[in-house]
């Protein structure tokens, strides 16, 4: 009876302790002023990595809206150490910022070494007239 107790007590303590993550994550994304949700992730075929990336406005249009500057870190031994491969910023690749309410699109797209893996930090913004918002999105790794 001991045990059962135990692990009854064990089970709700865990419940209790994800379900504060989440309301902490959630409270992170809605404490933006500017980006109702943004997120990223990696893609690759045939070699070619893309970024992808997603932000929603809280209004309906911005002037910029999309990623400001994108990391990239690559991994030649099956992810175990990460070193820095480039940078990408918006003002040399038009196709990281859009203007509207939404941006969802390939951010960028550079050739990968197969094998290896990329990882990136993508910095989502968002501008109206008065001022802007930044803010970092790390995406997972995938192997090119």
């Amino acid at each position: 009876m001991r045990k059962r107790l135990k692990k009854a007590t064990l089970l709700i303590f865990a419940i209790c302790l994800l379900s504060s993550f989440s309301s902490v994550s959630a409270a992170v994304m809605r404490s933006s002023d500017y980006m109702q949700s943004y997120s990223a992730y990696l893609t690759s075929k045939g070699g070619q990595v893309s970024v992808y990336a997603t932000v929603t406005g809280r209004n309906n249009y911005y002037p910029k809206i999309g990623t400001s500057t994108i990391l990239i870190y690559e991994s030649t031994n099956n992810g175990k150490t990460f070193s820095y491969y480039g940078i990408y910023e918006s003002e040399d690749y038009p196709s990281m910022m859009g203007s509207g309410g939404r941006y969802s699109q390939v951010a960028i797209s550079f050739p990968g070494t197969r094998g290896n893996q990329y990882k990136a930090t993508v910095y989502c913004y968002a501008e109206d007239n008065t001022s802007s918002e930044e803010i970092a999105y790390y995406t997972s790794a995938i192997t090119a």
